[in-house]
């Protein structure tokens, strides 16, 4: 059965972080260069300037009204740029015809990398997670990463609760971004006999206060902090920023 990825009337920020995850998450390091990426010369001058930032040209296309359409790769990321028939002006952003259809969606169907799921999927596997929901034979598992304090996590957790009674199985990456507690809270979830019920603790008591003690320390607990490091690691690798994360 099709599961959500974010309550049913959910905070604008939740909506932008969940939708069009997957995309992203196959953003880093799938392409390589075009053949011809290496002759610089032939671009137009705002295209060089942009690969002397660090970009790198994926593809050129033929797009509307004589312009050129070009994918462009930079840390991970990609996007879409177009140059004028002169060559001397970039222009980025929506463009829309005279009919009002935003042409820039069907060039980024057509024209931005297509999603490979599985090599995600083999790091992420690899992660520090807690596995809640359905444990064994899942009909579904989906990875989230999120960090302790992340109050958009919280309500993607609270979303999914029912959804891991029927058969989804959700693998909880945590990552320390926001704030000195995210990485005792981590650690306390990551670092427990029982991680699955010390993730439900942390979830049922957010936003009440927190101290954090030595027993939940990086400096205690070097193996459990340096794990939650490397997942923070894995979500810049896959050009993400920002949580709650759904794959």
């Amino acid at each position: 059965m099709p599961i959500p990825s974010a309550p049913p009337h959910p905070p604008r920020r939740l909506r932008r972080a969940t939708r069009g995850l997957l995309r992203l998450a196959a953003a880093a390091g799938l392409l390589a260069p075009a053949p011809w990426a290496g002759a610089a010369e032939a671009y137009p001058k705002p295209i060089q300037r942009a690969l002397e930032r660090g970009a790198t040209v994926v593809k050129k296309f033929p797009a509307a009204s004589g312009l050129t359409g070009w994918v462009l790769s930079s840390q991970g990321r990609h996007s879409l740029a177009y140059s004028t028939a002169d060559n001397k002006t970039l222009l980025v952003g929506d463009l829309i015809g005279g009919d009002g259809v935003v042409l820039t969606a069907g060039y980024a169907e057509r024209h931005l990398p297509k999603p490979d799921h599985r090599a995600r999927f083999d790091e992420l596997g690899k992660s520090a997670y807690v596995a809640e929901g359905t444990l064994a034979n899942p009909k579904s598992v989906v990875y989230a990463v999120i960090d302790p304090n992340c109050t958009f996590c919280h309500l993607l957790w609270k979303a999914f609760q029912p959804y891991q009674k029927i058969g989804l199985q959700v693998r909880w990456v945590l990552v320390a971004t926001l704030g000195p507690t995210s990485m005792p809270k981590a650690i306390g979830v990551l670092g427990d006999a029982d991680p699955r019920a010390a993730l439900l603790r942390l979830e049922r008591d957010m936003g009440k206060p927190f101290t954090a003690s030595a027993r939940t320390s990086a400096r205690a607990n070097p193996a459990v902090a340096a794990s939650v490091d490397a997942n923070g690691a894995l979500l810049q690798r896959m050009g993400l920023a920002g949580t709650p994360v759904t794959i």
